[in-house]
């Protein structure tokens, strides 16, 4: 019968081939995450963010009453003697800038899908004095 050799590896080369199974796995995570961070892709996708200017002062809110559905930027300046918020809700969604001090402008970054919206002041009790607005998203066209 015939004995076969089995192949013998030094300790310095087993140890060096496991540190580059480490490092190859490691970095084939970092590229992972590096890419998972990099989003969707929506927005280079052509779909454009859309800005609304908003206004609040005294209890009265000024912006458009209709904005398109997607990525929307709310730039909120507060133009009043007191500090107020910004919040928009509906559809299961929620989102706000919790307090705007005077004269201070704020964003606030949200995605938004078609359908009516309530957007208000969430600060005591200025909604009910008439901080608050229906906001209707409209779908998006589709660019041609």
């Amino acid at each position: 019968m015939k004995r076969t050799r089995a192949l013998a590896i030094p300790k310095e080369d087993a140890a060096a081939r496991r540190l580059l199974v480490v490092l190859t796995l490691l970095t084939a995570l970092l590229v992972l995450f590096t890419l998972a961070a990099c989003g969707s892709g929506e927005e280079s996708a052509g779909v454009p963010n859309e800005t609304v200017p908003v206004r609040l002062a005294g209890h009265d809110i000024d912006m458009p009453a209709t904005v398109q559905s997607g990525p929307t930027t709310f730039e909120v300046t507060n133009q009043g003697d007191t500090t107020h918020g910004f919040e928009v809700e509906g559809l299961g969604f929620e989102e706000e800038i919790e307090q705007i001090p005077p004269g201070e402008t704020r964003t606030l970054v949200v995605r938004l899908e078609p359908g009516t919206y309530r957007v208000y002041c969430p600060v005591a009790d200025h909604s009910e004095r008439g901080m608050e607005l229906p906001l209707k998203v409209l779908p998006r066209e589709e660019a041609t």
